[in-house]
């Protein structure tokens, strides 16, 4: 967000130079449509990054759910002694599904505020719940 505020500023100063200093509205007119049209494709970036974010989510949370139920499945079929170590990965598992699911929820609130940080914070649970899908 501070990136595309960044950007969104230098366009604005760069616009009020080019503003001030044409002679002609025609000029005027041209500059103001690559402004908008640079505007636009910063949206569309942003909105790409936003909805593979929220995909990758997604997939995550498949991943995660679909190995809590194979655990669930398999926890009957274990020996006693293995049963409270398979509990306990289930319940660490449910707990980033539910993490996942309310940062699906809330994608678009954190975006608003700092989609940078947001994002960081959403990769390395990512990697977190890979590392712990593969033990």
């Amino acid at each position: 967000m501070k990136n595309l505020n960044l950007i969104l500023f230098a366009v604005l100063i760069f616009s009020g130079l080019v503003f001030s200093s044409c002679q002609e509205k025609s000029e005027a007119e041209k500059v103001a449509e690559k402004i908008e049209e640079t505007s636009e494709e910063i949206g569309d970036l942003f909105r790409t990054e936003q909805e593979e974010l929220q995909h990758d989510i997604k997939e995550a949370k498949q991943e995660l759910d679909d190995k809590i139920a194979e655990l669930k499945k398999n926890l009957n079929e274990v020996k006693e002694g293995a049963k409270d170590g398979i509990s306990k990965q289930i319940d660490k598992l449910e707990m980033q599904s539910e993490k996942l699911g309310e940062r699906l929820d809330n994608t678009g609130d954190q975006i608003a505020d700092n989609w940078d940080d947001f994002k960081d914070d959403v990769r390395t649970q990512l990697k977190e719940i890979k590392r712990d899908l593969k033990n």
